[in-house]
């Protein structure tokens, strides 16, 4: 008679034991692994670290000594490490860094080439060199762009241009750029027109009918030419209409939002449906128009067939001031 297995008995059968045995080995080489990882992750986390500050250091002491293309390199490396880093410390820092060299490196090519045509030496920077500060929305006719960098006898929506450039819209030609900057404008020019792109928020204008606006409040732009420098701000989104009659004769119309227009002498308010004639041997002097007509549509336009952005609100303001100037 087979005997009764004893329930209570510590006795383990060996199949079980053996498949605890599997399972203890695997649960030990499973903390293995992670341990080695964790260990691996240690290693490499630390040595990234050490390459991000070593990249940092190198390109402080690039910059320090004038080399802004090697330092703009080192500074590029260091970023790449904080990809995935969208917190990290240093981030900011290393953004700025690459901003500040960037400046400096271009306007040390820029002087580089200033110096060699003066020395009867022009030559053209590369295209590659340029850099994006502004990017062309539209473009009719005949556009060119000249100086500093590579001549280009087209632009193109996409076409990029850098601070420095001298753009000229022939007739019947017309064109809208904007800035790539994170506070930018946009400029409209129709044909027979030359402006020299001075800055981010700064152009000179050498001929020509322009249309500015900017969706920014309290954003300032200059404008030049080779013997007068003015100014244009507003708390407000704007859009105004300039006019060059001659180098030291503008006429500024505003047609949205409230533009403050000055220069060291004079200061003058101007509201939708006024406009001032800048002039620095006189005081400004305004005068009233109508937003709605045709010469104001055309200027507006300046031949593109796309509107300018701020259209619909331009639509309403014209209207407004038709019902007042009616009832008036």
């Amino acid at each position: 008679m087979t005997k009764a297995r004893n329930k209570t008995s510590p006795i383990v059968e060996y199949g079980i034991f053996c498949n605890s045995l599997s399972m203890m080995k695997s649960s030990y080489l499973l903390v293995l692994f992670f341990l080695s990882h964790f260990f691996l992750f240690s290693q490499d986390n630390s040595l990234r670290k050490n390459l991000l500050n070593e990249h940092i250091q190198l390109g402080k002491e690039f910059h320090s000594n004038g080399d802004y293309a090697s330092a703009l390199m080192e500074f590029n490396l260091a970023y790449g490490y904080l990809k995935r880093a969208s917190n990290h410390e240093l981030r900011n820092e290393i953004s700025g860094l690459i901003s500040d060299t960037k400046q400096k490196l271009i306007k040390t090519k820029k002087r580089k080439h200033s110096e060699q045509s003066m020395q009867g030496e022009p030559t053209l920077l590369s295209l590659d060199e340029e850099p994006d500060d502004f990017a062309v929305l539209q473009a009719k006719g005949k556009t060119l762009a000249r100086k500093i960098w590579a001549d280009l006898d087209e632009l193109s929506p996409g076409s990029q241009l850098g601070v420095g450039r001298m753009v000229a819209v022939l007739p019947e030609g017309a064109l809208e750029i904007k800035g790539n900057a994170q506070e930018n404008y946009f400029l409209r020019a129709s044909g027979s027109s030359a402006f020299t792109l001075d800055g981010k928020n700064a152009i000179h204008l050498h001929s020509g009918e322009y249309c500015l606006f900017t969706n920014y409040i309290n954003y300032e732009i200059r404008i030049l030419s080779s013997e007068y420098e003015f100014q244009v701000c507003s708390d407000t989104p704007y859009a105004l209409l300039v006019e060059v009659s001659t180098p030291q004769e503008f006429l500024v119309s505003c047609i949205l939002g409230r533009i403050r227009i000055f220069d060291q002498s004079n200061e003058k308010l101007l509201y939708p449906g006024l406009s001032v004639k800048v002039d620095p041997s006189k005081s400004f002097s305004i005068r009233e128009f109508e937003l709605g007509s045709t010469l104001v549509q055309r200027k507006l336009f300046c031949g593109l067939s796309e509107k300018p952005i701020f259209y619909p609100s331009f639509i309403k303001q014209a209207n407004a001031q038709s019902k007042f100037l009616h009832r008036r």
